[in-house]
């Protein structure tokens, strides 16, 4: 895996970070690290919710087929300013509370590396590959200095029930 992020200029609105155009490296996978600067500007031009928090939505955007994210996200000022932050992709989305970013968020350069893909499904056991059949399978890491860590995020993934799964949730 490459360690330069992809080159793209991220653009800050009220809602977040919006990144067109991301290009995969040869293997599928879009590389980007957040900079401080972004952040702080999409938490400053983010709107205050009723309870007084902010959601700060990153959305990554390509026209390109990309098998893997890897975001690498500050987290400083996220933590200070009671802000939630969800990574949108064509894969998935994943939202990370403030509550987690504050545990995460150790010292003042606190970062952490979410990584969102599509996951093999060659390496499951038959049976297992039966049971998902053509639904997508997504694997989600959230690693500080390059550690996997065991904090909660809620994850979303972007799939469209077929006609036999409509019916059956009926």
């Amino acid at each position: 895996q490459p360690t330069q992020p992809t080159p793209s200029t991220p653009e800050i609105s009220k809602g977040g970070i919006v990144v067109e155009n991301l290009k995969p490296n040869k293997a599928g996978n879009a590389i980007l690290e957040i900079g401080e600067r972004d952040m702080d500007a999409a938490i400053k031009a983010a709107e205050v919710k009723k309870d007084g928090s902010k959601r700060i939505t990153v959305s990554l955007n390509s026209k390109e087929d990309i098998q893997q994210y890897t975001i690498t996200i500050p987290l400083d000022s996220a933590a200070k300013e009671k802000a939630d932050i969800v990574l949108e992709t064509a894969i998935g989305s994943v939202t990370l509370l403030n509550h987690v970013i504050k545990e995460l968020a150790t010292d003042r350069n606190s970062k952490i590396d979410l990584i969102i893909s599509i996951a093999d499904k060659n390496l499951l056991n038959k049976e297992i590959q039966q049971l998902v059949g053509d639904r997508p399978i997504v694997d989600v890491k959230l690693l500080q200095n390059h550690k996997k860590t065991n904090a909660t995020a809620k994850v979303s993934i972007n799939y469209d029930p077929n006609e036999q799964e409509w019916a059956d949730s009926v």
